[in-house]
């Protein structure tokens, strides 16, 4: 079972939510003492924490369950790096999305795996509003697209209806 954490430090918002969703796992470390100069200049994005823990606690149930790759792995900078997670024997998962800084396509098609075919999934994407309905043969057969800026993420919850 992989357990591990991290902590991470970046200045922008982008590159925040990439390095905090990277480090998604069953355990996470808040690193406090990272942002020491920021908290103490009153220039740390507390409103960002709050959101990215509050993530965080709604999609940590899925990652000690079944893993799917969605893209072959690489640690080229040029490539996007996408997986799933689903609870065994449920009907729901996340889907963790990462364009890398220099992944020339904006959007990636992403065929979720093990799902209903004839089910309808609703997808809620942490930094959008609303949801969207598809149903498990669009998911598998066609895909997710998934748009997102260079050095960006997509956390995506599923769940079938």
């Amino acid at each position: 079972m992989p357990l591990s954490s991290g902590a991470c430090t970046t200045r922008s918002t982008v590159e925040r939510l990439y390095a905090v969703r990277s480090a998604y796992s069953p355990g996470l470390t808040l690193a406090w003492h990272c942002y020491a100069r920021e908290i103490n200049s009153g220039e740390y994005d507390f409103e960002l924490c709050r959101k990215l823990l509050k993530e965080y606690l709604s999609v940590r149930q899925y990652f000690s369950g079944d893993y799917y790759p969605l893209t072959p792995y690489s640690l080229e900078a040029t490539v996007w790096m996408a997986w799933q997670f689903q609870r065994p024997g449920q009907t729901d998962g996340v889907v963790q999305a990462f364009r890398r800084e220099k992944a020339a396509d904006q959007e990636r098609q992403l065929r979720l795996k093990d799902l209903d075919s004839d089910a309808i999934y609703e997808l809620k994407d942490f930094d959008k509003t609303g949801t969207e309905r598809f149903s498990g043969r669009e998911l598998m057969e066609t895909g997710l697209l998934v748009k997102i800026p260079p050095r960006g993420s997509a956390v995506i919850l599923y769940g079938k209806q």
